[in-house]
């Protein structure tokens, strides 16, 4: 097995190799308790069953609608200007649940999931882009 890995290792290309390593390093928030705190953070600041469900709903709304126009936009534009975008993006994002938080505002909370909704296809979508075109049937079980 380590063998095995070995060599897929070597034939993954540097820079899909770089590319998972920004993908961990932009998750890895979320695995070091970021979902687990998020819904007590949401709910300090809207105290609705309703509304919660409602942000739910619409993050998952406003991803899926993206996911498949950036899809689609991948062949036309600049896939790292597109990931650059959404990287800059989620810092706005943050800043926005930041301070809804701070001045415990449900628009600015509002705000922030939309800019996350918008941002999250933009890198994700992007980087399965960048997967999909930098492999070749010897090494895409190793890159997924």
């Amino acid at each position: 097995m380590r063998k095995t890995i070995c060599y897929d290792w070597k034939h993954i290309p540097r820079g899909v190799k770089r590319m998972s390593l920004m993908l961990f390093l932009l998750t890895l928030g979320r695995g070091l308790g970021g979902y687990v705190f998020f819904s007590v953070y949401i709910k300090s600041i809207v105290d609705n069953a309703l509304m919660l469900s409602l942000l739910g709903s619409g993050l998952a709304f406003v991803k899926m609608i993206l996911s498949l126009a950036i899809g689609d936009m991948e062949e036309k534009t600049d896939f790292a200007k597109l990931l650059q975008g959404g990287k800059w993006l989620y810092v706005l994002c943050g800043l926005c649940f930041a301070a809804a938080g701070y001045f415990h505002e449900p628009l600015l909370l509002y705000i922030a999931i939309v800019l996350n909704g918008v941002a999250n296809p933009m890198v994700y979508t992007t980087y399965t882009y960048y997967f999909s075109k930098h492999s070749t049937d010897r090494n895409r079980f190793a890159i997924l």
